[in-house]
């Protein structure tokens, strides 16, 4: 994560599966990139601080805005930003979550292109459910070989 974000200029989206991630990915962030930097939106992430928090960004107030695409992969604009790169720490396997996400950052009439970064383990489920988005299947679609296999390498 941090070696995509020092090849980056300007705000970065980060998208995140799960809750705790989130945590720690705002804990690293702001330990090496200066506590104040990161606004975080997810389940607990209470109403008024979500608003706050896209309005921060919005406005580059903060560099890093870090996110589940649960909570934040629908209803936001975060065009105003400028934001240009997106990364994704961990998929969900589910395609519209994902579709959803991008558009964030993203519309029809969007000058400047998004760049979007998939954060790969090695000996992981990760570029499975990669290839399985890109696929637009479920994850329940694959077979248990299928799992197997890219577990295995």
């Amino acid at each position: 994560l941090s070696n995509t974000i020092e090849q980056v200029s300007g705000p970065v989206v980060i998208w995140a599966r799960f809750q705790e991630d989130v945590r720690r990915i705002t804990a690293h962030l702001e330990k090496n990139f200066g506590t104040g930097t990161v606004v975080q939106y997810f389940g607990e992430t209470k109403k008024k601080d979500r608003k706050t928090a896209v309005e921060e960004f919005n406005a580059n107030k903060k560099r890093f805005f870090v996110a589940t695409p649960a909570a934040g992969g629908t209803g936001l604009n975060l065009q105003d930003s400028g934001c240009r790169n997106v990364i994704y720490y961990s998929n969900d396997y589910n395609a519209l979550t994902r579709w959803q996400s991008e558009d964030r950052t993203h519309r029809r009439g969007t000058k400047d292109s998004v760049t979007y970064f998939d954060l790969i383990a090695l000996r992981s489920i990760d570029k499975g459910i990669l290839n399985n988005l890109k696929g637009k299947k479920s994850i329940s679609d694959l077979s248990l070989d299928q799992i197997r296999q890219m577990l295995i390498g």
